[in-house]
């Protein structure tokens, strides 16, 4: 079970589930000990944070945020009946399955 960590935000205590910060870089290196942090950082908490920080592949993701940022405030600013069209119709919201991947 999740042990929550007591903090405080605008004057409110609240509680905060300690997230992992996973490697980008060393995750696409292979590295057994990561892509175990990985996994068990998706089984108890099913949310991590990424550092992009490490790699060349990531260091190019962060170069592009501004693009990433216009990108998704120009499709939600759009009519809700536009972004509608895109509704998978789904309980996964578009996920796949973890059963259902190669």
């Amino acid at each position: 079970m999740t042990s929550f960590l007591p903090a405080t935000l605008n004057g409110a205590d609240i509680l905060v589930a300690p997230l992992d910060t996973i490697d980008l870089g060393l995750l696409l290196a292979k590295d057994p000990a990561e892509m175990n942090r990985l996994l068990q950082s998706c089984i108890t908490h099913g949310f991590f944070y990424l550092d992009l920080q490490t790699c060349d592949v990531g260091r190019r993701i962060l170069s592009n945020e501004q693009d990433v940022l216009r990108v998704m405030k120009q499709y939600f600013d759009q009519p809700l009946e536009n972004k509608l069209v895109d509704d998978m119709k789904s309980a996964a919201h578009g996920q796949a399955s973890f059963a259902s991947l190669p």
